[in-house]
């Protein structure tokens, strides 16, 4: 348990809510003005990846002196896969379980979180990239 709650993943998880809660009320606020929780998504990824990029690169992980294009596409590739996956997810809990757009994602970021974590640390802020 002690490898789990390491110093990065303190720090992910105090960004992370952070940059979470910043679009998760960005999305609230779409869904609850009737934008299509498909949109409502979209618009907080656009959001979240260019905040969680910076936050992560330059305080959780501390790689602000290597080469930003590189990590940033490899940043933007998985969050493409997370993005799928969230709104495959959402979707589901939507249209097959009746789960509010509001709920349903909330639900989800608490499922991914951990996992996402992981990823970024082996593949996006593992080592330097030059």
């Amino acid at each position: 348990m002690k490898k789990f709650l390491n110093k990065s993943f303190l720090k992910f998880l105090i960004g992370g809510i952070l940059n979470t809660g910043l679009c998760y009320f960005i999305y609230y606020i779409l869904i609850k003005i009737n934008v299509n929780f498909v949109l409502a998504l979209t618009i907080e990824y656009m959001v979240g990846i260019g905040i969680g990029f910076y936050i992560n690169r330059t305080w959780v992980f501390n790689l602000i002196k290597y080469k930003i294009l590189t990590s940033f596409l490899l940043y933007l590739l998985i969050y493409i896969g997370i993005f799928i996956f969230n709104l495959i997810s959402l979707i589901y809990l939507i249209n097959e379980k009746n789960f509010e757009p509001i709920i349903g994602q909330l639900i989800i970021i608490i499922l991914i979180t951990p996992v996402n974590y992981f990823v970024q640390k082996k593949l996006v802020f593992s080592k330097p990239i030059n």
